[in-house]
C-alpha cells in the first residue's frame, strides 16, 4: 500500500514539475525577433522594485535588448494590485504608455497611498492626454490580466519581487533563462562577492535557497550572452551555459 502511495505521489510530483517547467519555458522567452531579453516580475509598491527599475532600463539600453514586464502584486501591499490594473488600462492604449505609468508610479511610490492613487493616475493621464474613466475596468478584464500575470509567476515558483531573468531565444539553450539574483552587479566588469537581493519583497518566507544564497550575476555575463546571440554558434559556446556556470560557481562559494 505504501509503495503504491509513494508511486502515485511520485507521478503527481513528476507531472507538476513538468507543468512548471513548461510554464517557465513558454513564459521566459524573448519577444519575437529578439535573441535576448530581460523578463521582470515586479510589484509597483515594492521598494526594491523601485530601485531596480532604472538599473534594468539602463541594462536594456546598454545591451540593446527588450524588457518584458509582468505585474506581480503581493498580498501584503495595499495598493499595488489596483496600480497594476491601472497600468494595464494604459497598456490598452500602448505598451509604452503602460510602462511609462509603471515608472511614474515608482517615481512617486513614497507619496502614494490607497486614498491618493487615483489622483496620481489622473495626473499621469492628463499629462499624456489620455482619458481615464471613473470606472476604467467595468467588466474586470484588466484585473483578470493582472491575476493572470500573478498566476503565471506563482506557477513558475516566484516568491519575491523583483524577480528578474535574462532569457534567450536560442533553441540549444537549456534552460533558456537564468535568474538575476544581484541587480547591483549588472554593470560590474567581473564577478565579485555574492550579494543578495536582501531588501526584496517576499511573497512568503520560503524563498528558494538559490535566491537567498545570492548567486552573483555580472555585466560580463550579460556581455557574453549578448556577444553569443550575435555571433556564429561555432565561435562562442552557449551563453546561457556560461551564465549558469557563473551562477552555480557563486552559489557553491556562498554555501562553503
Amino acid at each position: 500500500m505504501n509503495k503504491k502511495l509513494l508511486s502515485f505521489l511520485f507521478v503527481i510530483l513528476f507531472i507538476t514539475s513538468c507543468a512548471v517547467a513548461q510554464d517557465a519555458n513558454s513564459a521566459l522567452r524573448p519577444p519575437k525577433g529578439s535573441q535576448l531579453a530581460l523578463v521582470v516580475f515586479e510589484d509597483l509598491q515594492c521598494p526594491q522594485c523601485r530601485r531596480a527599475a532604472p538599473l534594468v532600463e539602463q541594462a536594456a539600453k546598454t545591451y540593446k535588448i527588450p524588457v518584458v514586464r509582468h505585474d506581480f502584486p503581493l498580498p501584503l501591499h495595499n495598493w499595488s494590485f489596483q496600480a497594476a490594473v491601472m497600468a494595464h488600462y494604459f497598456d490598452s492604449h500602448s505598451k509604452q504608455l503602460g510602462n511609462d505609468f509603471r515608472d511614474y508610479i515608482f517615481q512617486h511610490q513614497l507619496e502614494i497611498n490607497p486614498g491618493n492613487l487615483r489622483s496620481f493616475a489622473e495626473k499621469f493621464a492628463a499629462d499624456h492626454k489620455v482619458d481615464l474613466p471613473f470606472v476604467f475596468d467595468p467588466q474586470g478584464k484588466l484585473a483578470a490580466e493582472v491575476n493572470a500575470d500573478r498566476d503565471l509567476g506563482n506557477r513558475i515558483g516566484i516568491h519575491q519581487t523583483p524577480t528578474i531573468y535574462v532569457v534567450s531565444g536560442k533553441p540549444q539553450a537549456n534552460p533558456p533563462y537564468v535568474e538575476v539574483t544581484d541587480i547591483g552587479k549588472l554593470f560590474q566588469t567581473k564577478p565579485g562577492a555574492a550579494y543578495p537581493l536582501s531588501n526584496a519583497c517576499f511573497f512568503s518566507s520560503s524563498a528558494t535557497a538559490m535566491r537567498m544564497s545570492a548567486s552573483n550575476f555580472s555585466a560580463c555575463a550579460i556581455k557574453a550572452a549578448f556577444a553569443e546571440a550575435h555571433s556564429p554558434s561555432s565561435v562562442i559556446s552557449s551563453s546561457l551555459a556560461r551564465l549558469r556556470a557563473i551562477s552555480n560557481m557563486c552559489v557553491t562559494e556562498a554555501s562553503t
